[in-house]
């Protein structure tokens, strides 16, 4: 083995913190397998290493007789001898694998394998880092484009953001800084193996969290979150705590607070309104920012209610595209009939 294959084992397991011992092992496998291969099927083969000189020693033993009949386990006298004249019939003797093979073999194993367990060993560092990341924000900058895909570079380590988990309105360009949330980090051969999403409800609950610290250390609790990615949201709000307005606490003065999530899903609107165990004022909330006149429940069980509105709030109920009633219904679980008061 050469020696400045040792040296390249030692500088590469301190770089990548691959511990060397990996690379041995699976180096040892990949000579024993070929040093098999050379002795011919069957033969016993022991192969003997000292990595700390790095030396390698393959051979089989035979057993010296006057004429073959085995030629995996014997040798000729004959043949023998010429290493040395003092062998004699029924001596057992170790035969060693030709120097130019053993270093050909070594060399060439060992370049397979260190590249391989590189990658082997970054994956699952990569996995072991950021799989207890799922469903953090993470910020990072544009690098390339797969497709419609884009790339994102975290650091040292990229992750993808597929057009399926991007924000309709999302218009990103190489070098930006963006955020997204880690969706999945996979552990298997991919690259890259970390996939992110900006189009997630999850990433909007983050992103409440971190731009409002009373959402995040828990004394508002968020109840119910829908969105319709880069269109619009709804959130409804409570908390136990008499003196805290929990919607002027989201919205923030001078709406920074919600401004500032806004921003950053490029201009998506988002309702925040109080919860309520009553489900007709619950209802009536969620309807925001439309006027609500009343509400008639048809069916409890079911959750079935009308709701119904003067006329000029009728569009504003509905929403564009029928959102802002779809997301209403969502938020609070019921089935809602808009209905124009007459």
């Amino acid at each position: 083995m050469p020696k400045g294959l040792l040296d390249i084992i030692s500088q590469v397991s301190a770089e990548k913190g691959i511990d060397k011992e990996v690379f041995f092992k699976a180096i040892e496998d990949a000579i024993k397998s070929a040093a098999a291969n050379y002795f011919k099927t069957d033969e016993p083969v022991n192969v003997s290493f000292d990595w700390k000189n790095g030396e390698i020693n393959i051979s089989t033993k035979k057993k010296v007789v006057a004429k073959v009949s085995d030629p995996l386990k014997e040798i000729s006298w004959e043949k023998a001898s010429k290493d040395d004249p003092n062998i004699k019939i029924g001596d057992i003797i170790e035969i060693n694998m030709p120097a130019e093979i053993l270093g050909r073999i070594s060399a060439q194993a060992a370049k397979t394998i260190i590249y391989s367990e590189i990658n082997t060993a970054e994956k699952e560092k990569i996995y072991k880092e950021y799989s207890p990341k799922i469903n953090h924000i993470i910020t990072g900058k544009v690098r390339r484009f797969l497709g419609d895909d884009v790339v994102i570079s975290i650091g040292k380590v990229e992750a993808l953001l597929p057009r399926k988990e991007m924000i309709k309105s999302d218009n990103i360009v190489r070098g930006q800084d963006i955020k997204a949330l880690i969706k999945k980090v996979y552990k298997e051969e991919r690259d890259p193996q970390i996939i992110v999403t900006r189009s997630s409800r999850t990433f909007l609950i983050k992103l409440l969290e971190f731009e409002i610290p009373e959402v995040s250390d828990g004394t508002i609790e968020l109840k119910s979150v829908v969105r319709e990615p880069g269109e619009k949201s709804k959130i409804s709000v409570f908390t136990k705590e008499k003196n805290i307005d929990p919607i002027g606490a989201c919205i923030g003065m001078r709406g920074n607070r919600i401004l500032a999530v806004t921003r950053e899903l490029n201009g998506e609107r988002i309702d925040v309104i109080i919860w309520s165990d009553n489900p007709e004022i619950y209802i009536k909330n969620a309807m925001a920012p439309a006027k609500v006149s009343r509400i008639k429940i048809l069916n409890e069980t079911e959750k079935r209610a009308i709701v119904y509105v003067p006329k000029d709030q009728l569009a504003i109920a509905i929403g564009k595209q029928g959102i802002n009633v779809k997301l209403a219904s969502k938020l609070t679980g019921w089935h809602i009939d808009l209905q124009k008061e007459e």
